[in-house]
């Protein structure tokens, strides 16, 4: 096989990688089998080194401060995760989750993997945007682009081969953010309209809910808990996380919570309790949908479709929410939780010149407006700290807009133009991208300086200033804000991370399933508990004898009965 560029879905709670070929669309299985990795680190005591996926999350249900999650909702940002006495920013953990989907789709190839597609949530800032390239650039990956998930998720459902459907909105619900995307086809070209939604908005926020309500009808706190007792809090938060799916399928679920003062005790929990929980949440889902359609200039009424992308989207409470605001049944024919690596990977596809996948034009549009800082005249004075669009949200990228301002006094020089990225009427409500300086204005007193922001595919703004009375220009790129990496960053960023330990060795599906029996061991009745820890003793002493043979056979009894004892306890 040539060489392969793969898509990847980046998500806040699993990722998932695929490859489209002459058979067409192929999942990535990672070590242990499955399609959906985890996106989680933590450290394993066992083995001195950091994992990343199935055991991370289950290290961090045994103790949360072993690890992390749901790093990709700081992407862009200073935020810094604490693992042991290690620090790591959301650029290094997601890069450590990429490395991992990298070494899979290795293993499965057969030979060096070096390019692919990464998706983003449309309402994505471009420090967002730049940090998840960063990401990739450090775990190995050439970038081939950075690509909405509503756009992917439209390329994985054919919606631009089917005649009956001409305009549809894809709603968007992953496990740590919302998008809502208003897009349309005509003759094989998919155009996005307008986007909006939530960055910090999705399921895990629906188990935090279930779970601070629970302990609160029994006079509990969760951020008290989690400080005195981070075992129980990690434990309680997977449950509440199996609770919640469980209610999809079922009236009534048990959650069982305990923790100092509290002994262990189970609580019944209805499908309408839980509704009533989550209607705060499901209340927000409404003004990004009423803000898409506004910005498509379009009405319920002219949609074709409403495509589902996400494993929150199963919720009963997300589905009756979507077939009473849009007035009809939403379409879920793609697995939710694949669709945006599917649609990523046949993208993904066209940079090999696969004859096999049919040539898409798509066109994207700008999620947030740029723009400068102005000063206003505000009474019989000028107040600076205005903000000034020159992009606007939901403009059709590539794209180039100018607009004309004069310096604020007379005989000024030097003009700052400082650059900002947001919808806010003053700067100090967005996010800044920049700064570019403007020198040699002539001392006359009608000067006026053209500003011209030109952004790109691979969200890279150029800015071109010209000083009209002479003609003069100064251009700069700028490609992120002071809260991404530089080139030099990745370089220190990307050795430092060399010199830790990350696990990715073959027998990585041993100490995911030694990590997953003993979470296990902590919900079982005492009858089960003693006949798996009996199982697991076995294993471990087979795994000190180094029998290779007694290994694989104790291997696969202990997973037999991980899967019988726990059948739903993959969350």
């Amino acid at each position: 096989m040539s060489e392969v560029v793969i898509g990847i879905d980046l998500g806040t709670t699993n990722s998932v990688a695929a490859h489209y070929g002459p058979e067409g669309i192929r999942f990535i299985p990672n070590e242990t089998g499955e399609l959906l990795t985890p996106s989680a680190v933590a450290f394993d005591e066992r083995t001195g080194s950091y994992c990343v996926g199935r055991r991370a999350k289950n290290l961090i249900a045994l103790d949360p401060r072993n690890g992390a999650r749901k790093f990709k909702t700081t992407m862009g940002t200073d935020a810094q995760y604490t693992i042991r006495k290690d620090r790591f920013n959301s650029i290094e953990l997601s890069s450590m989750v990429l490395k991992s989907l990298k070494a899979d789709a290795e293993r499965l190839f057969g030979f060096e993997v070096n390019r692919a597609v990464i998706t983003v949530p449309a309402y994505f800032s471009e420090a967002q945007r730049q940090a998840t390239r960063k990401a990739g650039e450090m775990a190995g990956l050439t970038v081939e682009r950075i690509l909405n998930e509503p756009t992917a998720a439209a390329i994985a459902y054919g919606l631009q081969k089917q005649a009956d459907v001409h305009r549809f909105l894809i709603f968007d619900l992953g496990g740590g953010t919302f998008d809502v995307c208003v897009m349309e086809h005509d003759e094989g070209i998919l155009e996005t309209l307008s986007v909006a939604g939530i960055s910090q908005l999705g399921g895990e926020d629906f188990s935090h809910a279930l779970l601070n309500y629970v302990l609160k009808k029994e006079g509990q706190d969760f951020d008290r808990l989690l400080s005195r007792s981070p075992e129980t809090a990690g434990l309680m938060m997977k449950r509440a996380e199996l609770a919640k799916q469980q209610l999809s399928t079922n009236d009534t679920v048990p959650l069982a919570i305990s923790g100092s003062p509290l002994r262990e005790k189970t609580i019944q929990i209805t499908r309408e309790e839980a509704d009533e929980v989550f209607a705060p949440l499901i209340r927000r889902l409404a003004t990004p949908c009423q803000t898409a359609l506004r910005g498509a200039s379009t009405k319920i009424s002219n949609l074709d479709a409403v495509v589902l992308v996400g494993g929150a989207t199963r919720m009963p409470c997300v589905r009756n929410f979507i077939e009473d605001y849009f007035e009809t049944e939403a379409l879920a024919i793609v697995d939710p939780d694949l669709t945006v690596a599917q649609g990523a990977a046949i993208q993904a596809a066209l940079y090999t010149n696969d004859e096999h996948v049919d040539e898409v034009t798509v066109t994207d549009v700008l999620s947030h407006s740029l723009g400068i800082e102005i000063s206003k005249m505000i009474g019989n004075r000028y107040v600076p700290g205005f903000f000034s669009p020159i992009i606007h949200r939901n403009t059709v990228i590539p794209a180039t807009r100018a607009e004309i301002y004069k310096p604020l006094q007379v005989g000024q020089t030097v003009l700052n133009v400082e650059v900002y990225e947001g919808e806010g009427r003053h700067v100090k409500d967005n996010h800044k991208i920049g700064t570019v300086e403007v020198r040699g204005i002539p001392n006359r007193p009608d000067n006026q300086v053209e500003v011209r922001f030109s952004y790109d595919l691979n969200g890279i703004l150029e800015v071109e200033a010209t000083i009209l009375a002479t003609n003069q220009k100064v251009l700069q790129l700028l490609t992120r804000d002071s809260r991404t990496l530089s080139a030099q960053d990745i370089k220190e960023a990307t050795e430092r991370m060399s010199l830790l330990k990350l696990d990715l060795r073959e027998d990585r599906r041993i100490r995911a399933l030694l990590v997953r029996a003993e979470l296990l061991i902590k919900d079982l009745p005492p009858e089960q508990r003693n006949a798996l820890e009996a199982e697991l003793d076995r294993f471990e002493s087979a795994l000190d004898l180094h029998d290779r043979e007694q290994i694989e056979a104790l291997y696969n009894e202990l997973k037999r009965i991980c899967d019988s004892y726990g059948a739903e306890e993959q969350w």
